[in-house]
């Protein structure tokens, strides 16, 4: 338990002192930790490691706890450990809950005596009782329990006789709920640890359950109390409110009990275990959805899939939502009886069953290619497994010798498969509709799960074909083994005028014959050929279903040998397919296609022209046509793709399904062209089902001044979002208050006047013209039974309310600029309301379509709003360039959110209210005046959630961010702060921290333990080695960041944070925890209570694969200015954490402190007077040097020292002529990166120039101070292209080292650099030719004949450079 960073956490933390802490009807618990188990000494918890824990009587299977010894380790909480402290002024927290553990345990002991154990407990409170002087000693457990009650909880531990008193009433002034011991409908209740089962809980056994994957734990979150922070669920199979349901508890950490919760059904903590995780691909990524003739994956485009119980379809999608190789996990319930069905263009309908057990599955599915021939004879026999280790191989067995490729076997049969794959007939083909017959056997699969696969088409021989499957390398008990194992073979045959399998056979408990010991031969079934009196070829299926003795193969050698058995085939015929000669295929429906106007009165549109493209080739689906409105064409059954064109109107696609039932007219609505810049047209389509439907456009976002039609105001000043256009409403437009004229109009362009008797299914359409900055929701509604006519023809039900169902064939298209911008179909069902998605209009006018997809259970035409606005700041960096329109945010209500460790992403449970875009920042900033900036939601996109249920979470997620969860208030307007987490690269690692509103500035540091004096924080921001700060907040919320590249130095690093300042203007300098200091401009004790922690720090820890780490400072920590959030160790790429290593109230001087004891830190040595208040005396042996750099040639805001590195030695330094390098004497004594500027140049912009001529580079490095006065450090400093540079520093003082760094010219190029001291203020530098041309300086800066002066310093130091 120890080791689990979770539970350690939530251990460490204190928390608040309780005036009172009334006990009613006792919480009933258990003990979490049992036997000799080991139990840590926590801080702010009654466990201490010196704590007896209770003794258990062990059965066969059963570990039986004793109630007195449970009783007597409540009692030493009490009597022995840190809970109560004879005369304290206050009854804490943990006093409390020892004492009603006492009362509760003892209760239990008396009405469970156990003579020999209780009595050993009551000798020793007795003893106990007595060295505390207690005025008598009572002889019973009643008596004890009245006498501990008063003499001990009132008199020695200062507690009020309100909570000190034995009562059977619930006590009305501590309002804590009151956990009980038990479920009540579970009260043989018994956990298991893999030996033992107890009827408790403990650590120990939770470990069983979770390594077992059917339990787990986290954190409470908002519904934490003082005493539980941490909640746990297990199976236990005789326990729960539907099948798998888990038990859950909440854990007391004060105590060290586990407290019983609920149920995971109604909880929702823990993904339900009832989920088997499915994927459609193997371990090695190969998608298992396969072209069962060529054995390669299908990819994923076109791919749709459904899983169904029954009738019941529970889910469906399509293959590419599962990840560009469609292998991400998708999760099903464990033992139903799945049916799936997977579609592809240009394949087969794939659909079986599909048993999903306790354990992961990978899901493989062959799909045979449609076959297109001249006779629409073309069949096809898949052959698939589900046992990745076998190799099964397809056989077709023919009799007749008409076929050519085919060698004849020992028996006198031929066959096709992996020896022999392709064979054609003897026939010659005469007339014009002739196909010569030919059999093609696809691919040999010796090591998956298939498919092989033969194909047969055209003029096919009349005789039998029999379908064999042999299981090749295993043979006798192997054999039977691996078929009871579930490793049965599947043989299915397929049609070219069926859209999917006409048969489908898996060999299994009905199979007949037995299993031969030379080998396994399974006969499935037989096709049989046939030419009928007309000259057509017919193909039957006769079923075989037998085990029999087949052929010896060796496929080293390919050599096949002996004879095959033959099943004896079913009686029962049933017909596949018969050749084209046989009449007109069946399956086609011939329909008349007309194309209307949407907006004119349904007026047809003469000269619309559609082109019909068939979903799937092959399988009687034809070709491509094309249809003059009102012209018919004949369809096979299958789905089609309707494109249709006319002049003057907008290009729609569309959707066709042809069947048995399909209507003979078909009518498409199309929009006329010329839509007026700015509008935006809204279509609603529909099928058959439901009868009718409305559609509906509601603004949000935006001023209450809407009016409908009749001039009649609708908008709520409340913030209800009841201005509308649809239903009773026909349109309604919005009125610009300054101008008093209607700006924005929403107007129903087409509806039904009566629902149910409009002569199409639709469409709907509503315009948006000229819109407002806003959202724009759009909704459709199913109308109330009442608004529907009767039905008089069907046998239809009366009375029931029509809602979406599955599979309603219901399309809302959104038209921008005479084209679609959005098309949306309804993939939910189950509700009235179907909240379609909403279009967000900027201030410049920019529309966005956002998607939403949302079934509502409530009328959102009568609900009111809160108005949510996100403020979104990156933890990197935040530029002009920074674009989060497209972040999406889901809001949950009702339930929890978890980030799962080691992935980006956050799970949330609990019902979708909101989901969108954040869209345009409300507030850019101007060109590159960016820092600290944050991109907001103005009142036109912001969030509007439901206040009827006041908070929600908020998941808000990117592509290549961190997802990031928020609680906001809905009740009221609101801003949430989110931050935003850019996810490092591979081998990297970033620290984020993040904290309230106040302190105002906390400050992020990395202390590298190897050399403290290159810590990383606002004032060496870096790169330090590899390590830089990336953002450094001041204002409220944050974020602070450091990042670590992989280039970064291995070792071990301190991440501290420091309260800088609580409200910007009072530093909290030389504040240390438990040290007094004098604060500028504010009192002692009104300082010391700011500037130390607040509670609600959080310090988070991301790798390329998202969340590794945190540590937060869950309460506030009076006194406490420095936290130690972790320790982390980096070994070549990969980071590790120290779990112990957190302490919520250390000192800047313990940080800061290296193996010697010396304190080296940047703020011990700076004369002790910061935050670093326990300095040691060697703090006053540390000099600090400014760094200040310049370039000899140019510097401006684009110059970069930060690589410069640097050494400090005791001895002189000297340089080498004719080279660029310098070199030192002496030992080194410093060494480091010169890092960022700390007054760094504004980079120009169009409002104002850079401002960086004369600047220099500043930045501080720490050299320790000589004893010896005179004494002088040689800095040596070092540039890729540039001349190295050596500065003399005198070791008694702080000081400041000019240096100018000189870039390396090409040959043939001469660089003169002019130097000075402080004074005298201005010196020149000329260059004179020595034939009296002209000289070049200041005045004449040139070039002159090739000598040019590039600075003219004009203060002390220089340079001046001429080249």
């Amino acid at each position: 338990v120890a080791s689990d960073e979770r539970f350690v956490r939530m251990w460490r933390r204190t928390f608040k002192l309780f005036v009172c802490f009334c006990f009613g009807n006792f919480a009933s618990g258990w003990h979490a930790f049992m036997g000799q188990e080991a139990l840590p000494t926590l801080t702010g918890t009654n466990l201490e490691a010196s704590l007896e824990l209770p003794r258990t009587e062990f059965s066969a299977t059963l570990l039986a706890p004793d109630n007195c010894s449970i009783a007597y380790t409540s009692f030493r909480k009490l009597a022995y450990g840190r809970s109560c402290s004879p005369g304290q002024s206050l009854c804490t927290l943990q006093c409390a809950a020892a004492w009603e553990s006492f009362f509760r345990d003892f209760q239990d002991a008396s009405q469970q005596y156990n003579e020999t154990i209780c009595q050993q407990a009551l000798s020793s409170i007795q003893a106990w009782l007595q060295a505390s002087n207690a005025t008598s000693v009572p002889s019973d457990w009643t008596l004890l329990l009245q006498i501990m009650a008063q003499q001990l909880c009132m008199g020695t531990y200062g507690c009020s006789s309100s909570y000190c008193v034995l009562t059977t009433t619930t006590s009305t002034c501590f309002s804590h709920s009151t956990p009980v011991l038990r479920p009540t409908d579970c009260n043989d209740f018994t956990a298991f640890d893999g030996t033992y089962y107890t009827p408790f809980l403990t650590w120990l056994s939770f470990q069983y359950y979770q390594n077992q994957q059917i339990g787990g734990a986290g954190g409470l979150n908002l519904v934490s109390d003082d005493e539980h922070t941490t909640w746990a669920c297990v199976y236990v199979s005789q326990c729960g409110l539907v099948p798998y349901d888990l038990t859950c508890f909440q854990y007391s950490f004060v105590r060290g009990e586990f407290h019983f919760w609920g149920y995971n059904s109604q909880l929702k903590l823990h993904p339900s275990i009832a989920n088997v995780d499915m994927s459609y691909c193997s371990s090695d990524s190969i998608l298992r959805i396969g072209d069962a003739f060529q054995g390669v994956p299908v990819g994923v485009s076109d791919v749709t899939f459904s899983w169904s119980v029954g009738e019941d379809i529970r889910y469906a999608g399509q293959l590419f939502n599962l990840g560009s190789r469609g292998c991400d996990n998708f999760t099903l319930e464990r033992d139903l009886a799945w049916t799936l069905s997977v579609d592809k263009a240009g394949y087969y309908l794939w659909t079986g069953d599909f048993p999903v057990t306790s354990s992961s599955r990978v899901v493989s599915v062959p799909l045979a290619p449609a076959m297109h021939t001249t006779l629409q004879m073309g069949i096809s026999v898949v052959l698939s497994w589900r046992y990745p280790q076998l190799d099964f191989d397809l056989w077709l067995v023919l009799s007749s010798p008409d076929w050519t490729g085919l060698d004849p076997l020992d028996d006198g049969h031929f066959a096709v498969n992996w020896r022999n794959p392709s064979a054609n007939s003897t026939d010659v083909c005469t007339d014009t509709v002739c196909e010569q017959g030919r059999i093609r056997y696809g691919h040999d699969v010796t090591n998956g799960f298939g498919p092989e696969s033969v194909q047969l088409s055209g003029a096919l021989q009349d005789g039998v074909y029999s379908i064999y499957v042999q299981l090749y390398g295993v043979t006798g008990s192997a054999a039977s083994d691996a078929l009871s194992a579930g490793a049965l073979p599947f043989v299915e045959v397929y049609s070219e005028v069926a859209t999917g399998a006409v048969e489908r056979l898996q060999a299994g408990s009905n199979t007949s014959g037995q299993v031969d010991a030379g080998g396994v031969w399974w006969h499935a079934m037989n096709l049989v050929v046939a030419t009928d009196a007309a000259g057509s070829r017919c193909v039957t299926r006769r079923m075989v279903d037998a085990w029999v003795a087949g052929y010896a193969v060796d496929k080293r050698t390919a050599t096949v040998s002996g004879r095959v058995q033959s099943g004896v085939p079913s009686p029962d015929l049933s017909r596949v397919q018969c050749s084209l000669a046989s009449g007109a295929p069946l399956g086609y429906r011939s329909f008349t296609i007309t194309g209307r106007s949407a907006l004119s009165d349904d007026a047809i549109i003469p000269g619309a022209v559609f082109r019909v493209i068939p979903q799937r080739t092959g399988a009687g689906a034809g070709t491509t046509v094309e249809v003059l409105s009102g012209g018919s064409v004949q369809l096979a059954y299958g789905n089609y793709q309707v494109v249709a064109r006319a002049d003057g109107f907008v290009t729609h696609n569309e959707s066709l399904t042809v069947s048995a039932v399909s209507s003979t007219s078909v009518s498409i609505f199309l929009l006329a062209t010329g839509t007026q810049a700015g509008q935006a047209l809204l279509v609603l389509r529909w099928g058959l089902a439901p009868s009718s439907l409305d559609l509906v456009v509601m603004p949000v976002g935006m001023e209450d001044s809407w009016v409908d039609a009749r001039q009649r105001p609708v908008g709520d000043p409340r913030g209800s979002a009841r201005a509308y256009a649809g239903r009773d409403q026909l349109s309604i437009a919005w009125f610009n208050r300054s101008t008093d004229a209607a700006q924005t109009s929403i107007v129903r362009e087409r509806y039904e006047a009566q629902h149910g008797l409009g002569a199409y299914d639709g469409p709907q359409v509503v315009s948006i013209q000229s819109p407002v900055a806003g959202q724009y929701r759009v909704y459709v509604s199913v109308p109330p039974l009442a608004a529907c006519p009767v039905p008089t023809d069907s046998d239809t039900a009366v009375g029931v309310d029509p809602v979406f169902q599955e599979g309603d064939s219901v399309e809302v298209d959104l038209y921008l600029a005479n084209a679609v911008a959005a098309s949306v179909k309804l993939q939910r069902s189950g509700g009235k309301w179907w909240y379609v998605g909403y279009l967000l209009v900027t201030e410049d006018g920019e529309a966005h379509w956002a998607s939403v997809q949302q079934i509502l259970l409530d009328d959102p035409l009568n609900t009111f709003y809160g108005q949510v606005k996100l403020v979104l700041r990156d933890t990197v960096s935040f530029t002009a360039a920074t674009d989060y329109s497209a972040v999406q945010y889901t809001a949950f209500f009702g339930g929890l959110c978890q980030c799962v460790a080691g992935t980006p992403t956050c799970d949330c449970f609990g019902e979708t209210t909101a989901s969108g875009i954040v869209g345009p920042n409300s507030a850019p900033c101007p060109d590159e005046q960016c820092a600290g900036g944050s991109w907001q939601q103005g009142d036109f996109n912001a969030i509007y959630l439901p206040r009827q249920r006041s908070v929600y979470l908020l998941r808000v997620r990117a592509a290549g961010y961190a997802d990031r969860v928020v609680a906001v208030d809905a009740f009221r307007s609101s801003l949430a702060y989110v931050i935003m987490v850019p996810l490092p690269r591979q081998g990297d690692l970033r620290i984020v921290l993040t904290w309230g509103a106040r302190p105002l500035d906390l400050d992020l540091w990395a202390i590298p333990e190897r050399d403290i004096r290159s810590a990383t924080y606002w004032n060496n921001k870096g790169p330090n080695s590899g390590v830089r700060l990336d953002t450094d907040a001041t204002t409220g919320n944050g974020p602070e960041s450091i990042t670590f590249s992989g280039a970064a130095l291995d070792g071990t690093y301190r991440i501290a944070v420091n309260v800088y300042s609580f409200n910007g203007a009072d530093a909290c300098a030389g504040m240390d925890n438990n040290r007094s200091f004098t604060a500028r401009g504010a009192g002692l004790n009104d300082l010391m209570n700011r500037c130390e922690f607040q509670g609600g720090e959080l310090v988070e820890f991301f790798a390329s694969a998202g969340l590794v780490k945190l540590s937060e400072m869950t309460v506030a920590r009076p006194g406490s200015s420095w936290w130690l959030a972790g320790v982390l160790t980096k070994r070549n790429l990969s980071y590790s954490f120290d779990e112990g290593a957190q302490d919520t109230k250390t000192t800047c001087a313990a940080l800061m402190t290296d193996d010697s004891g010396a304190c080296r830190g940047p703020y011990c040595c700076n004369g002790c007077n910061s935050n670093c208040g326990e300095c040691s005396a060697a703090c006053g042996a540390t000099i600090q040097v400014q760094l200040m750099l310049t370039d000899a040639v140019r510097f401006d805001w684009t110059t970069d020292y930060s690589d410069v590195q640097y050494e400090a030695h005791d001895g002189a330094c000297g340089c080498f002529f004719g080279t660029s390098e310098c070199n030192c004497s002496g030992a080194a004594v410093a060494t480091g990166e010169v890092g960022f500027d700390m007054t760094p140049c504004a980079a120009p912009t169009r409002f104002a120039a850079g401002s960086c001529p004369d600047r220099w580079w500043s930045y501080a490095v720490y050299l320790p101070a000589d004893a010896t006065d005179g004494a002088v450090y040689g800095l040596v400093l070092r540039k890729a292209g540039y001349a190295d540079r050596v500065v003399s520093v005198a070791a008694g003082d702080d000081g400041v080292a000019r240096v100018v760094m000189v870039p390396l010219q090409p040959a043939g190029q001469l660089l003169v650099v002019l130097t000075w001291a402080a004074q005298p203020r201005d010196l020149d530098l000329w260059l004179v030719p020595a034939d009296g041309g002209n000289a070049t300086f200041w005045d004449r800066p040139g070039p002159n004949r090739g000598v040019q002066l590039f600075r003219d310093a004009v203060s002390g130091f220089g340079p001046e450079t001429t080249a």
